[in-house]
């Protein structure tokens, strides 16, 4: 009976710590996995609020490629370093973020990358981009497609009646 109680502490003493690590693996996945979704999120919001500034200098920043300015670009850096600066409750993890604008073919790509580490080791990061729409030029867009469909039916009407 004695060497049945042994074998049996034994075998907790086996089993026992392996159980606690895989729980608390598991706890501390699910944790990377809720900063990961956060992190996401936050350059999300921090892109469409870039979509929403640039522009804003005056009527001719897509010829000029001055998207966006410094104060609007600082502004909401800072904010998404505080957002990330909340979000370290461990101790070992950090959080570099960069936001950039920049134009394609006349129009401003608001960039946001996150980069998160744990004691120097990267563990993920975050690349998140958007294309900044502004609804009057896109509706003036519109109206200058609508003139060009109009005024190729009345050319066309015209090479029609000559030949």
């Amino acid at each position: 009976m004695k060497k049945r109680g042994s074998v049996q502490v034994v075998e907790i003493s086996f089993v026992l710590p392996v159980a606690m690590l895989v729980v608390l693996s598991l706890v501390y996945l699910s944790f990377a996995m809720f900063l990961y979704g956060h992190c996401k999120n936050l350059a999300s919001i921090a892109t469409t609020k870039l979509c929403e500034k640039a522009g804003e200098d005056g009527l001719y920043w897509q010829i000029l490629g001055n998207y966006i300015d410094d104060k609007s670009l600082g502004e909401i850096s800072s904010e998404l370093s505080s957002d990330l600066g909340n979000c370290q409750v461990l101790p070992g993890l950090g959080f570099d973020s960069t936001c950039t604008v920049n134009g394609k073919l006349h129009l401003p790509i608001a960039s946001v990358h996150i980069g998160a580490s744990y004691f120097g080791k990267q563990v993920f990061s975050i690349d998140v981009s958007k294309t900044a729409y502004k609804p009057k030029e896109f509706a003036e867009l519109v109206d200058f497609g609508h003139s060009i469909e109009n005024d190729f039916e009345v050319l066309k009407n015209i090479y029609d009646s000559f030949f």
